[in-house]
């Protein structure tokens, strides 16, 4: 076996040494991050389905044929999010519901985001509205009136938040169909957050 005797050698392989166990340190907690962010539950794995729906509604198709459907859904900022929309025709015109759910890295991000952004208009509720989560940290139904009532149910569960938007009206949604709605959304949270 040779010793390396020369100072200046042995520096150089204690450098590549170092800087080797640097690049092994920096990508060790890349790694982490990366699992931390990939760990959540997807929020396409919590949407609701077309079974779901009332009887009469379908996938809402966009331009190539399929149902709408966003995986990777951004909106309001957030770091992960998927949406679906559905649609119903009623005397030729077409009504509309949808289901988002987004997630944030941080609990204290989406509860903001639930507060001013996405729940911030008055919570005017509707007669005869009743459910209310027992799992949810913050809810919000909030109901404008165009000739029937265009209603939105905003949940946060944590780092989550679901929201549920439709029109009430015959032959369209009952507010008891949308209720039995956010109790189905309420359920797929429980089981898939595991929330006792």
């Amino acid at each position: 076996m040779k010793i390396i005797e020369n100072p200046r050698k042995i520096r150089n392989i204690h450098i590549s040494i170092y800087g080797f166990l640097v690049f092994l340190a920096i990508l060790s907690c890349q790694q982490q991050n990366i699992t931390e962010l990939d760990s959540h539950v997807r929020p396409i794995e919590m949407l609701i389905d077309i079974s779901d729906m009332p009887n009469n509604w379908n996938w809402d198709y966009d331009y190539d044929g399929f149902p709408s459907s966003w995986e990777n859904d951004t909106d309001y900022y957030s770091d992960d999010g998927a949406s679906v929309i559905f649609g119903i025709e009623v005397n030729g015109k077409v009504f509309r519901a949808s289901h988002m759910i987004v997630w944030f890295n941080d609990e204290k991000t989406a509860k903001r985001k639930f507060e001013n952004e996405i729940a911030p208009e008055p919570h005017n509720e509707i007669d005869g509205w009743t459910y209310k989560s027992i799992i949810a940290e913050d809810q919000a139904l909030s109901c404008g009136f165009d000739d029937i009532y265009n209603c939105k149910w905003v949940i946060r569960y944590g780092k989550y938040i679901s929201k549920f938007a439709t029109w009430i009206g015959p032959d369209i949604m009952s507010l008891q169909e949308m209720e039995r709605i956010a109790k189905v959304i309420d359920e797929i949270m429980r089981e898939k957050l595991l929330i006792p």
